[in-house]
């Protein structure tokens, strides 16, 4: 199937969806609680706004003037974390009240009266607003605060003692765009060159624009710092971006692009390899691009240990048995919003944190250090992820 088939597919399925849950909102919050004629113009008309808002944001994102996309964008945003926790509690809420009724009718106990059903649907969706609007509040606010930075300590099997104690900051998942400002990223690279570190790894997801509509937004990664270097690696948005371009650009900027390829960080045997190589979205959006972790890995020494680059932790079902020391990667996010930390797993061997794959390869998934789509966090965290390798040796 073309690529231009499958994605009018899938919008076609999204926008479907969208609707059901909001015909079903509207049918639990306005119909069931009979409000008064004017009271449900209002609140069906609101909905519907809120409803197309959400569709629209992401184009809209893309075109309309920064300075106007912002403000835009943010309530459709937020309504749209906001609706998945208002229409999982009906459910939840109707589910119960199904297997109640069905219980009332084996009894033969009579349907409840219509003035006791509309009271307790207000009163239900009253609770239900107030809880959806709180989580709201507290997720808007946890996406709004500074990333953490995150310690990690990494034990490299081949790692040269004199190279232990060696620092990387890794900050990933980015998403400069409508939202996230150049404000917000001098910011993010003002606490990581507080750090000090020797190198700093970029792993995709940098921005959701093209350059011309960006490039002041992301003007604050000319001033990251460290001695060994900035290194950056291709993630799907990128591809959805002109991932040309951004090549071109980051390297203006003085940081180090590595697509599928290899460099020396260190001098002589006080050294490892660091490769990077592009995200594996790029076959889908470009004729050229393509991830090639063995042209990336091609000639090394196996006794030099090897950092990887990757944006997608779904590389470790390729990267397994080759001998890479550590792979640093982004994307998922963690699953940004509860409940998706439960689903983000799916397709994905690793959503956070350190892990050990074989007794060769360890990996670290960064949580995102911005975020994307709605500007919410709940059961995450932004995270800039500060590592110290150690060697095994020492």
């Amino acid at each position: 199937m073309p690529d231009s088939v499958e994605i009018i597919f899938f919008l076609l399925i999204v926008i479907s969806l969208f609707s059901g849950i909001h015909y079903y909102f509207i049918r639990r919050f306005v119909i069931d609680t009979a409000l008064d004629p004017l009271g449900k113009k209002i609140a069906v008309t609101i909905i519907i706004l809120l409803g197309l808002g959400g569709i629209l944001t992401f184009p809209f994102s893309r075109i309309l003037p920064l300075n106007i996309a912002r403000p835009a964008v943010f309530v459709p945003y937020v309504w749209m974390g906001m609706i998945l926790w208002l229409v999982m509690a009906l459910f939840a809420i109707d589910g119960v009240r199904a297997m109640g009724y069905v219980v009332k009718r084996l009894k033969g106990q009579r349907r409840i009266a219509i003035a006791r059903r509309v009271f307790l649907a207000r009163i239900l969706a009253l609770g239900v607003t107030l809880t959806a609007a709180s989580l709201g509040a507290a997720a808007v606010w946890r996406a709004s605060a500074a990333p953490e930075v995150v310690p990690v300590r990494v034990t490299l099997k081949k790692l040269p003692p004199e190279l232990s104690g060696f620092t990387i900051a890794q900050i990933t998942d980015l998403h400069i765009g409508p939202i996230l400002d150049n404000r917000w990223l001098k910011d993010v690279v003002d606490r990581v060159n507080r750090l000090q570190p020797d190198m700093i790894a970029i792993t995709g997801d940098l921005v959701d624009g093209s350059v011309d509509r960006l490039k002041d937004q992301v003007a604050p990664l000319r001033d990251l710092s460290a001695p060994s270097g900035t290194y950056f690696v291709t993630g799907n948005h990128e591809y959805y971006s002109g991932a040309s371009d951004w090549v071109a650009a980051i390297k203006k900027m003085g940081i180090s692009v590595l697509q599928n390829e290899r460099v020396s960080i260190g001098r002589g045997e006080k050294s490892f390899d660091l490769a990077g190589i592009d995200d594996a979205s790029a076959r889908r959006t470009t004729s050229t691009a393509r991830e090639n972790l063995a042209r990336a890995l091609k000639g090394r020494d196996r006794r030099q240990e090897l950092i990887l680059l990757a944006h997608n932790p779904r590389v470790m079902y390729d990267a397994g048995g080759k001998g890479i020391g550590l792979v640093l990667c982004g994307h998922t996010h963690a699953g940004q919003i509860w409940p998706f930390v439960y689903f983000v797993g799916i397709g994905h061997p690793y959503t956070r944190g350190l892990h050990a794959h074989d007794p060769q390869t360890q990996v670290y998934v960064n949580q995102g250090t911005g975020f994307w789509g709605p500007p919410m966090r709940l059961g995450t965290h932004s995270e800039i992820t500060h590592i110290t390798l150690m060697s095994a040796n020492k």
